[in-house]
């Protein structure tokens, strides 16, 4: 496919990320120009800013320009800065963002959402900048993404469509990835194309953002990827995740990459095969065992394009089903959240026949205890011992947009029975947030 080269005369897809694991003390900005030059972040915790960061510059390919990347260091907790990228095409937009607090009962929101995908080859689905506002609007401190961010990982128009369609919230807000089997390259870490727009932290095991770990507040969360690095790599990542959080011992545990641990798996009217199996890549005898020694609260995955939760589940080793566990105190609770574009198992209407796919493939894994086909995001609130996690349906799905289709279709709340020791001296108070959304419960 021929692609025409996109000339463009300022900063563009200015993205927010962290490249290290301190998100109380830094913060990385990665944007895109047409022409190589010095690039500079200036930021201040006034709108001064003061302070500057230089940014080192990379050649990438046509339509992306150049890819500039700075780290802003030496930040102070809890304190909200603003900042604004120069580089050869100009200045770009002036922007905000919070540093985490080390206070352990600070409370914070994360969303949660993947497989954005567009369904054609330009790269991302044209309703995922709708989705991600909708979650954005909810005011959470960063996004997850469990994965397959375009079509075609090999093809560069399409990583320049994601990042058109991910303006401007990726300047608001970090979006941690995971790699999806759709976002692979021909080639493997450094010079691949997902590599070369993320700006992620790099593990000590391959030096690569493939998989990574950040900490905020005292929680960890833990980026594996099941597309590359795997097979007898698994082992390896799965050692590594063992070292990361016997080192960091947070109170709330967290893990996402792309393929399903479990997932329900029946063939649609007992013919059709469309979604994927549980453990497709064989993940699971290196990775559950981790999760269960380390008791990880939530392992987050996408791949299959609906919502599915499980039970919490403790056990199973490489076997394709989990093991029921005694609730949330001594389990992982597996989710399944794949509706962030791409088409999903979501019901229609065919010649007067209301089918519903969600109901044709899920329900038959161990444990699997909600499943709806609908275009979705996951919104989890953390506070002290509590966590509350809700699954909203955004107003665009399928076949229409509209608000109507808001909804928490599904919520869980889980409360530990930690001791808690709050408070950090000179830490800053949090500005009153703006209103969330209103989703109307399903009835």
């Amino acid at each position: 496919m021929c692609v025409p080269t996109v000339v463009f005369s300022a900063p563009e897809h200015v993205r927010v990320s962290w490249c290290g694991g301190d998100t109380a003390r830094s913060l990385c900005v990665t944007w895109n120009d047409s022409a190589e030059g010095p690039g500079t972040v200036a930021f201040g915790a006034d709108e001064a800013m003061s302070q500057t960061a230089t940014a080192t510059v990379l050649s990438a390919p046509d339509p992306l320009g150049f890819v500039y990347e700075a780290e802003l260091m030496d930040l102070t907790p809890d304190t909200q800065y603003f900042f604004k990228v120069t580089s050869a095409g100009g200045s770009g937009i002036k922007t905000s963002f919070r540093t985490a607090s080390l206070d352990p009962c600070a409370s914070f929101k994360f969303a949660v959402l993947g497989d954005n995908r567009s369904q054609d080859s330009s790269g991302a689905d044209i309703k995922w900048n709708s989705i991600l506002s909708e979650a954005v609007a909810y005011n959470p401190r960063f996004v997850l993404n469990t994965g397959d961010l375009v079509k075609d990982g090999d093809e560069v128009h399409q990583w320049k469509d994601y990042l058109e369609k991910t303006d401007p919230l990726q300047a608001k807000v970090p979006i941690l990835p995971s790699i999806g089997n759709h976002d692979d390259d021909k080639v493997q870490g450094e010079g691949a194309l997902y590599n070369l727009i993320h700006q992620l932290p790099r593990n000590q095991q391959t030096f690569t953002e493939d998989f990574y770990y950040v900490i905020y507040g005292d929680a960890i969360f833990v980026s594996l990827t099941t597309q590359n690095f795997k097979d007898d790599a698994f082992k390896m990542q799965a050692e590594w995740l063992d070292q990361v959080l016997t080192e960091h011992p947070k109170r709330w545990k967290f893990v996402f990459f792309h393929h399903p641990v479990y997932s329900s798996n029946k063939k649609i009217l007992g013919l059709w095969e469309v979604n994927h199996p549980p453990n497709e890549q064989g993940q699971n005898g290196a990775f559950v065992p981790v999760f269960d020694k380390h008791h990880v609260d939530i392992v987050f995955s996408g791949h299959n394009h609906y919502y599915e939760r499980f039970a919490p589940m403790k056990g199973g080793g490489d076997s394709d089903q989990g093991v029921l566990a005694n609730g949330y105190a001594t389990g992982t609770t597996y989710f399944i959240t794949g509706g962030a574009g791409a088409f999903t198992f979501d019901d229609f209407e065919l010649f007067g026949l209301d089918i519903d796919l969600s109901e044709e493939v899920c329900g038959d894994a161990v444990g699997s205890e909600v499943c709806d086909g609908r275009h979705h995001f996951l919104m989890v609130d953390i506070s002290g011992n509590t966590l509350t996690l809700e699954a909203i349906a955004t107003s665009a799905q399928n076949f229409d947009t509209n608000a109507n289709n808001i909804a928490v279709f599904d919520s869980i709340t889980i409360t530990k029975d930690q001791p808690l020791d709050c408070g950090v001296p000179g830490s800053n108070p949090e500005p009153s947030p703006e209103p969330n959304p209103e989703p109307t419960p399903d009835a």
